[in-house]
């Protein structure tokens, strides 16, 4: 889609409350945050809940988490596009400088968890 701006996003290990995976993604001056709840893997639907927004400084961030809340390491990060428009509960980015994947899915099944894939 031309015109469309890129944003910025990130994947961090996060290991508390559990080990998991943060996806972060920007949306103007907070990051929009998801739990993945599976492994990461290429290809393959991943799912995923929905968790309270995160300061913008986990873009560049790794290290101890306040509150005793454990440690973030980076996994990933890069830039989003938006490819299509959310239609049928999908919405497709194509993904920049990132080296595990070259576009993004987030699909989301009416009221159930948000699943997640990248390719």
């Amino acid at each position: 889609m031309p015109d469309t701006p890129r944003t910025r996003f990130v994947i961090l290990e996060h290991d508390h409350p559990f080990p998991h995976l943060d996806l972060l993604i920007q949306e103007s001056d907070v990051l929009k945050a998801w739990r993945l709840l599976d492994a990461f893997a290429p290809d393959r639907w991943l799912a995923a809940e929905a968790i309270p927004d995160h300061r913008l400084m986990y873009l560049d961030y790794e290290g101890p988490v306040s509150g005793n809340r454990g440690y973030v390491t980076r996994l990933t990060a890069g830039a989003f596009e938006r490819v299509t428009e959310a239609t049928g509960g999908e919405l497709t980015f194509e993904v920049f400088d990132c080296d595990l994947a070259t576009k993004a899915t987030c699909r989301e099944y009416g009221s159930a968890k948000p699943y997640w894939r990248f390719s």
